[in-house]
């Protein structure tokens, strides 16, 4: 076998690497069988496939397979799910009802052919630290988690993006082991808070977000969301939430003037509350929206009967759409009056009299 490849006799597996091209074309029939023997091997049954971590923005389905191999990884719903093909090792992959030793050699060897392409020759950051922020760029709040939200501005280090576009940057930018690592050490407590915000009611979402934008008391922090009509029940006027919450009128027109501009780009904000109601809803698709506001109360969602009108308000300012059969529930606004038409006073002409003698 030595032979076959141009390497010296006592060659082992392992010079079976890229430099083999150095003095051959093509491999040969005995070198092909010799290779699909070897990964079928039980030796290699608890192996990992890879070793090292799979970059986030590479995915199997770019890989330029076979189709062949393409149609069998899409069967299986792997072309897409890098976190689960990285991890599989070679017992597993040959446990998939159509994945023999043929389609792993071709996928390990072309896999590996990319991951070269993309290191370029240079080092990639510690293995530790590469899987440890992959593992957080797959959960649902990894999109939506980001500096401009002002539940994670104190938690992040500075810097523009969702988390998991962060993670993919420093992928790309291998030698930059300080913003790595200081992403790293910030993942426990943003995980930490992502778990207790997916812990809140509807009511508790909104009051936790606008507290940590704008650090009002919490009297003042209700009369904004009554006034907003973010907590269940419509909006009021400025009247009605001022005096309720015992405040000047004029200052609580200040205090939602702030609240709107602290809460930018809020159509991305991590808000798993609003979107649970939102599926909720579409799934049990009530009669009347009093149903609706009494479905959310009892699945635990909102502390009591939430009102579709004050979630159609909240899905409109956070980016979220409502389900169609919601929008049915909604109160029909009368349409606008058509202005009436403008009645034509008489035209008065100044009649000059007979005997008016001046000039």
């Amino acid at each position: 076998m030595a032979e076959a490849i141009g390497r010296p006799d006592g060659a082992t597996v392992a010079d079976l690497d890229a430099g083999v091209w150095r003095t051959m074309t093509a491999i040969s029939e005995r070198l092909r069988t010799y290779l699909l023997a070897l990964v079928a091997r039980p030796e290699l049954a608890g192996r990992r496939v890879w070793e090292r971590p799979w970059p986030l923005g590479l995915v199997p389905s770019m890989l330029p397979l076979t189709v062949r191999v393409q149609n069998v990884l899409g069967r299986q719903e792997l072309a897409d799910d890098v976190e689960r093909l990285c991890r599989m090792t070679y017992g597993e992959l040959l446990g998939v009802g159509e994945i023999g030793p043929a389609t792993l050699l071709e996928l390990a060897c072309t896999a590996d052919s990319a991951l070269n392409a993309l290191d370029h020759g240079s080092p990639a950051p510690p293995t530790d630290v590469v899987r440890s922020l992959q593992a957080y760029a797959f959960p649902p709040w990894a999109t939506q988690v980001s500096t401009r939200d002002p539940r994670f501005a104190a938690l992040l280090p500075p810097g523009d993006g969702s988390l998991r576009a962060r993670i993919l940057d420093l992928e790309a930018r291998a030698n930059d082991y300080p913003a790595a690592r200081a992403l790293l050490r910030a993942m426990p407590a943003v995980e930490r808070r992502c778990n207790a915000i997916a812990a809140l009611s509807l009511e508790d979402t909104v009051d936790d977000l606008i507290a940590a934008a704008t650090g009002f008391p919490p009297a003042v922090r209700r009369a904004v969301i009554d006034r907003l009509g973010w907590g269940g029940a419509p909006r009021v006027t400025f009247a009605a939430a001022a005096a309720r919450a015992g405040l000047d009128r004029y200052k609580l027109e200040r205090r939602e003037a702030t609240t709107q501009a602290r809460l930018f780009d809020r159509e991305t904000y991590y808000f798993p509350a609003l979107d649970r109601a939102l599926d909720v809803l579409a799934k049990t698709a009530p009669s009347s929206a009093g149903e609706a506001a009494a479905v959310l109360a009892a699945r635990g969602i909102s502390r009591r009967p939430f009102s579709v009108e004050s979630l159609r308000q909240l899905a409109s300012e956070f980016g979220r759409t409502m389900p169609p059969g919601l929008v049915a529930l909604l109160p029909r606004r009368p349409p606008p009056r058509s202005p009436k038409p403008r009645r034509k006073r008489p035209h008065l002409r100044l009649v000059r009299s007979r005997h008016d003698t001046r000039r």
